[in-house]
């Protein structure tokens, strides 16, 4: 009882930590933004209501999130703004696949919508309206034909005709460096156009455009829109029942999906329309054992497609069993047919359900039923017009096939008057879609598509044979080529082998000797560098000592004075008064005393920071040690050149964290600086520019990350043709004499031997900015 209980605990606890969070941002890329959008899903059961849990926040920017407490594992989604009718579509307006995510840590998804069911053409057409580019309005144009052309609730021949058109026209006024972007929409605008045709019967346009379409994809060598093509050109064949180049085409593009990776989903796509249209194409040629065997293919896609495909699949596998005198399967089949058809509604897949159904009444001596559903297959297809149209159907070849079925059972049901009327119909129609003019163009355009494609095998094999012997030639005249140079270079090596050994050896010495030199004049320069910046050192030194040393030496004089004003008081008998100045000398005393402990201080303090470095790093106040550099570089100018005066502003920023450095090597970057800066105010203050005042600024900055020391002048500046080699050793741009080139060369090694970095920015006659990166760790 206790192991339930605590089960019974333990599983809320599991079931919390299965939430997650999960936040969804999606990115509205239509013309006509929105206030209301809203998530759904499998997590609240498909919900399409205007549910405020699941409303969406703007973002800016077109941009939209809400953050949920789902449940680990698989999830789909998609977005609508209230209803289904006002469900996300794509751009063609295809229905946009359910987005599957496997939901296992908190996570973000980003989705984009590109239009909405309820706005498919007012929000394109505004689209186009603002589309500026011509690629962009043939995507558009494209889209839009679809919309027109293929869906059967907003089918309009006229309106996708006419944007079709448009696309193709746009095209030809396009460079060719676009074509290779937009041929898949010009290829979609072919099919719309062949699908238009198709429709009206006018089959032999239709072919001429999938013709076209087959070229191009025979040009891009893409095998997916190959086997497409394929497939279409087989489709017309079997529009007009020309079942044997239907097969041939059907086959061609089976073989051609071969070719590419099975696991994708382009490819378990095509397969199922691939099987299906041999299905079709062996039934057509009464071969039904492999007709069957390609029916019974599994059926791939998304949830559309799938239902859609079983609902053709079905209404064929009816006709199999039909043929094969199966009256149950065929019955079950038409069924299922009628079934799944509810939820895409193909007029072909309905009608040609019910005129097989009639057909199974008729075989089984039941007329009455047969007629029934003869008519009801005949109301089908003269009430859905535009449905037919938009999956590219001619109703007439349809109605055709329906009235010569009625033709033929009024005749055996002893109903001349009836048969003769729906005979006489059905020849009117077969004549108009069938007629010798139709039939001649269609072997026109056949005999010319074999003639081109014998005309390509036959100059790809002469191709391939003069390719065959020019690689022959070639490879025999390269090899007495190689040969020739192989045999030139092996004597040519042999002759002056030894004497670049002779000249290798003496040039070895040379440089060796050279190097030596080299390093022995780069350790002398270094050493002046150093020795420089010492006595520049010294110089403040002697200057920042000199000030206590004044106090200390005042101070004493004052006292000798006193203690002379003192012995004559005593002698006066004075004491009150000697009592005074005796105090006032302990004064003196005391001032001389904290002077002269100042002075030992500077003394250590300098002493610290000019020592030999030993290398130990240690943590280091950056405020104290720039202060100090500060006041010895000024100081130490001042000492060589008593004329020269400058603005000191020291802007330390407060509680700057300790910085583990080398105390004496940072000193010295910072002293080079300030030099360099000192100097270059110098120089432009012996310019006499009305109004200039030399100034040099010293600040320090915590950037989080780490601290910044910041060197700024208001000098000549830097030439930017010159920026870049400031840290090249031995590169200066002071007079000769007056600089070796090393100090901005050892500062950077020395920074970036602490892990940080040294910058500069420079405006030429403005001044330049040093700023020397470090890193608390460092």
């Amino acid at each position: 009882m206790r192991k339930f209980l605590f089960l019974l605990c333990l599983f809320p606890a599991l079931y919390a930590t299965s939430q997650y969070k999960v936040r969804f941002i999606l990115n509205e890329n239509t013309a006509i933004p929105h206030d209301s959008i809203y998530i759904t899903g499998t997590f609240n059961n498909w919900d399409s209501t205007a549910n405020n849990k699941y409303l969406m926040q703007p973002l800016g920017n077109r941009q939209y999130g809400i953050t949920l407490d789902l449940p680990a594992g698989d999830m789909r989604y998609k977005f609508h703004r209230g209803s289904w009718l006002s469900v996300e579509k794509e751009l063609d307006g295809n229905e946009v696949f359910d987005r599957n995510v496997k939901i296992n840590s908190d996570t973000t998804l980003t989705a984009r919508v590109d239009n909405w069911r309820d706005q498919l053409f007012v929000d394109k057409k505004l689209k186009l309206q603002r589309e500026t580019s011509d690629t962009g309005r043939v995507k558009l144009l494209d889209a839009i034909a679809r919309n027109y052309g293929f869906f059967s609730e907003f089918f309009n021949i006229d309106s996708a005709q006419y944007y079709a058109q448009e696309t193709l026209k746009l095209y030809q006024e396009i460079s060719a460096s676009d074509e290779t972007s937009l041929w898949e929409d010009l290829g979609s605008s072919r099919e719309v156009l062949a699908n238009l045709f198709s429709s009206l019967g006018n089959y032999p346009r239709a072919l001429e455009l999938r013709f076209e379409n087959l070229r191009v994809a025979e040009k891009r060598n893409d095998p997916l829109y190959l086997a497409d093509a394929f497939r279409s050109i087989s489709n017309t064949y079997l529009s007009i029942k020309d079942y044997p180049n239907a097969l041939r085409y059907a086959r061609l593009s089976y073989t051609t999906l071969k070719s590419l990776p099975p696991d994708t989903e382009a490819y378990q796509h095509m397969k199922w329309l691939s099987d299906y249209q041999l299905a079709e194409c062996f039934y057509g040629l009464n071969d039904l054992d492999s007709s069957l065997f390609y029916i019974s293919q599994p059926v791939n896609g998304n949830l559309l497609t799938a239902t859609s495909g079983m609902a053709f699949k079905s209404l064929l596998l009816g006709d199999i069993y039909r043929s094969k005198n199966q009256p149950d399967s065929a019955f079950r089949n038409y069924r299922n047919a009628i079934f799944y058809n509810a939820s895409v509604y193909s007029a072909v897949v309905n009608g040609m359900s019910l005129l097989g159904i009639s057909k199974l009444f008729r075989n089984a001596g039941q007329p009455d039923s047969a007629i029934a559903y003869a008519r009801s297959a005949f109301s089908v297809y003269e009430n859905n017009l535009s449905n037919l149209q938009s999956w590219g159907e001619n109703k007439d070849a349809y109605v055709a096939e329906v009235v010569f079925t009625l033709s033929e059972m009024y005749k055996a049901g002893g109903q001349p008057d009836s048969a003769y009327k729906y005979l006489q119909m059905a020849t009117v129609l077969k004549d108009s879609l069938y007629n010798n003019e139709k039939l001649r163009q269609f072997q026109v355009l056949d005999f010319n598509e074999t003639a081109r494609v014998q005309q390509l095998e036959q100059q790809e094999r002469i191709t391939a044979e003069r390719y065959r012997n020019r690689i022959k030639i070639y490879g025999l005249i390269g090899g007495l080529v190689a040969f020739l140079v192989i045999a030139f270079v092996l004597y040519r090596n042999n002759r002056q082998k030894q004497q670049s050994n002779q000249e290798l050896t003496e040039q070895k010495g040379k440089l060796e000797e050279t190097l030596q030199e080299l390093k022995s004049t780069q350790a002398q320069l270094i050493q002046s560098e150093k020795m420089a910046g010492l006595g520049e050192l010294t110089a403040g030194i002697a200057h920042e000592i000199q000030n206590p040393l004044n106090f200390v030496n005042n101070f004493s004089e004052v006292n000798i004075e006193m203690v002379d004003e003192l012995q004559a008081e005593l002698r006066s008998g004075n004491m009150e008064e000697a009592l005074a100045i005796s105090n006032d000398i302990k004064d003196n005393s005391l001032k001389i005393n904290h002077h002269g402990r100042r002075a030992d201080s500077i003394v250590k303090g300098m002493l610290q920071h000019t020592r030999i470095s030993t290398g130990q790093k240690e943590l280091t106040d950056i405020n104290t040690l720039c202060d100090e550099y500060f006041r010895l570089a000024y100081h130490g100018l001042r000492a060589k050149d008593k004329s020269f005066n400058a603005t000191l502003k020291a802007e330390f920023e407060n509680n700057l964290q300790l910085v583990n450095i080398v105390p004496q090597d940072i000193g010295r970057v910072i002293l080079n600086l300030l030099n360099n800066a000192f100097y270059s105010v110098n120089v432009k203050s012996r310019q006499h520019i009305p109004g200039y005042e030399p100034t040099v600024t010293l600040s320090t900055k915590n950037t989080g990350k780490g601290v910044e020391i910041i060197v700024k002048d208001n000098g000549n500046g830097i030439p930017d043709d010159l920026i870049d080699k400031i840290f090249q050793p031995f590169f200066t741009t002071k007079p000769t004499g007056q600089g070796t080139g090393l100090g901005l060369s050892l500062s950077y090694d020395i920074v970036k031997a602490h892990g940080g970095d040294i910058k500069v920015r420079s405006t030429e006659a403005l001044g330049t900015e040093f700023t020397v990166i470090l890193n608390p760790g460092t």
